[in-house]
Formats: structure tokens, sequence, C-alpha cells
């Protein structure tokens, strides 16, 4: 497979194998800012270490990676049985976190293969087992893991959501030392910063009905010009219908205040969660984190996670959208779990005790705070 094409300076790799293949609407790209408007975020993170070093260890950073040039980016393990793919045939990683999934080229397009790597539980798992291979990447996932994606040409600022995609382009920034502004959210309402979030965490179509992300956006441009909700109630108008499905979709991630720049480590590297290990971050909302043994009910001398309890079984994944875009795709609290699969999950440690056993002995902590399953 053909790596490393660089149209306008910008290195795509695989993605330039496909460009031929749909043309975009006439005219399209005029709508966009120049290449050359656009700095990188390494540019950025020389005026600006401290949230460029956040940016690194965010959820953001390393959403797509090149395993050929960064190979520790490469999670998964293909040794395992059951892989369709070798690791040499892996053109990018999306994800690092909770879930790693791989863009291969197929036919002269990217598609992200069903085989998805769990980091916490260090198992394939599958997702999109039958419609995989009518999803191309560059018509339902670049634009939102690129800064400036044009369809028209291909091309892209950079191939990852660096600083650019929050802040647009930055040259006349940098090379003023700051004296020009630049798209800063900070600023905003709360209304214009969520608009800017839900461009890529609201399922939506591009004006044409072909791209399944906001083609010809830019922070501080209205998304509703570039951007169709995928579900719009009677009584709302399309911006309205961004907020509302955005705010849905956050105060679904979890207990807590709703999460913020700050809580993914963009303002700074100390609280960056990609610092932070699974249970880490699931104790930075759970208070109960002060007494761990407690909540478990097991000696305190066990190093216990939250993932040996609380992770997906094969009846829960049926149950829930296994899909990235959605709060459950993450999710592993007990109310989306069924009793059943929760003491599957104790038969890990404790294959001897019959799981009606297991069961009830989980109802009873449901009444006590004081039983433990030593």
């Amino acid at each position: 497979m053909a790596r490393g094409k660089a149209y306008n300076g910008v290195r795509v790799g695989a993605l330039g194998l496909v460009l031929a293949v749909l043309a975009a609407p006439a005219g399209w790209g005029e709508d966009l800012p120049p290449l050359e408007e656009y700095v990188g975020s390494a540019a950025c993170g020389a005026c600006h270490p401290e949230h460029y070093q956040g940016w690194q260890e965010s959820y953001h950073f390393g959403v797509v990676q090149d395993p050929r040039e960064e190979p520790a980016a490469l999670l998964g393990d293909f040794s395992q049985p059951g892989v369709e793919v070798d690791a040499e045939q892996v053109a990018f990683t999306i994800g690092r976190h909770w879930y790693q999934r791989y863009a291969v080229e197929r036919d002269g397009e990217l598609y992200v293969l069903p085989n998805t790597w769990s980091v916490a539980s260090h198992r394939w798992e599958t997702q999109d087992a039958w419609s995989w291979r009518k999803k191309p990447y560059r018509t339902f996932c670049v634009g939102c893991h690129a800064v400036r994606y044009e369809p028209a040409s291909g091309t892209m600022a950079e191939h990852a959501v660096g600083c650019e995609a929050c802040h647009g382009p930055g040259r006349a920034h940098a090379a003023s030392a700051g004296g020009v502004a630049i798209a800063n959210p900070a600023d905003w309402s709360a209304d214009e910063q969520d608009l800017l979030c839900a461009s890529c965490h609201v399922r939506g179509m591009d004006p044409s009905g072909v791209y399944h992300f906001a083609v010809g956006y830019v922070p501080g441009r209205r998304l509703t010009d570039h951007y169709r909700p995928q579900r719009v109630r009677d009584d709302e108008t399309p911006r309205e219908a961004f907020l509302r499905t955005f705010r849905q979709w956050r105060a679904r991630l979890g207990a807590g205040p709703p999460p913020t720049c700050d809580v993914c480590g963009i303002e700074g590297a100390g609280r960056a969660p990609a610092a932070l290990t699974v249970t880490e971050q699931c104790l930075g909302c759970h208070e109960y984190g002060r007494d761990f043994s407690a909540h478990t009910r097991h000696p305190g001398n066990l190093r216990l996670e939250c993932l040996d309890c609380h992770r997906r079984t094969a009846d829960e994944r049926r149950t829930v959208a296994a899909d990235v875009h959605f709060p459950e795709y993450f999710r592993v609290h007990g109310e989306q779990t069924f009793r059943l699969d929760l003491a599957r999950a104790c038969t890990g440690c404790h294959a001897e005790i019959p799981l009606r056993d297991l069961n009830r002995h989980l109802e009873i902590w449901d009444h006590s705070d004081h039983d433990r399953l030593d």
C-alpha cells in the first residue's frame, strides 16, 4: 500500500489512494481557509507549552495515529486468534484509552475494521460486524479526526484532533506573536462552546447528504450552515437540536458536573485523563474512592480495579449501542448491566462458587454495608 503521499505539503498517507472515487460538490473547498493559514499543533506548543502538553495527555490527542511512525501507538495483540489482519496492514489506529480500532486499506478505500481492541480487558471485541464495509473512512470519519479536511482534494492541515480543530487557523496569530487574535472558545457563550463540541460529538450529515461530518466548518462559523443534526424535533430548530443532543450526551457520560476542557486536560497537564489509570479516572468523580475497600466489599490488600467488576459482557454488548459516538460505548456502570452479568464478572476470581450463589450474595450487598466476599 502506498503511504506518505503529500498534497500541498500535507502527509495524508493512505487517504491519497481514494480521492478520485467520489467527487465532492464543485467549489466546496472555496469555503475553507487555505492550508497555508494553518501551522499545526507542534507550532502552537512553542508558545503554549503547558496547553500543548495538556493536549498531548488528553482524549483528543492520539485519536488517530500512524503506527509506522509511532509503533507504540499499536496497542492490540495481533497474535491472538480471530483477528482479520496483521499488524503491518494497519494504516491508522483510532483511539487509545478504552478501545482502539484500526483503519486498513481495501480496494483503494480506507475502512475501520470490526476488530476492536479493549484496552482495559486486553481482548478483542467486535463492532459494526455487518456494516463496516459500507462506511468508508473518508465519508464517515475523517472530518472529525482531522483539522480542516477538504473532501474535494483530500487535503487536511493535520490528521489529528489538534489545536486548530478548536481554535481555527493559527498562522497569523503565531506570526504576530499573539498580536492577531485567534478563535478562543473560552471567550464564547456556553451555547457557542457546546456547538463547537457538537460539530463532532453529535451525529449528522453535511448539506450534500454525502459526508457524516461538518464539511467547511471551522471554529467561529455557524455550524448549521455546514451540518445537519440527525434528529430534529418538530418544535425545535437545527441549532436547538444540536444543543439538546450534545447536552444529553454529555450529561449521560457520568455523575457530577458536566465535563469541561479542563477535565479533558487541555488547560494543563496535571489533570489529564490519559495520565491516569482507568480506576483513577473513575474515582475522579466517585467519592467512595476514599474508601475503595468498603465499596468493593473485598479486603483492602487485594488490588482490585473498577473494570474487574464493571466490565462489559457478551450479553450486555447486545443490549447497548456499541458505538463510540454514544456514551454506552464507554459506560460500565452497574445500572446498565444485568444482575446476572454482574455476577458473571465475579466468576473471574470465584469460579468455584455457583452463579446462583453469587447472585444471592450481590442481593445481600444491596442491603448491607458489611458483608464481604473474602
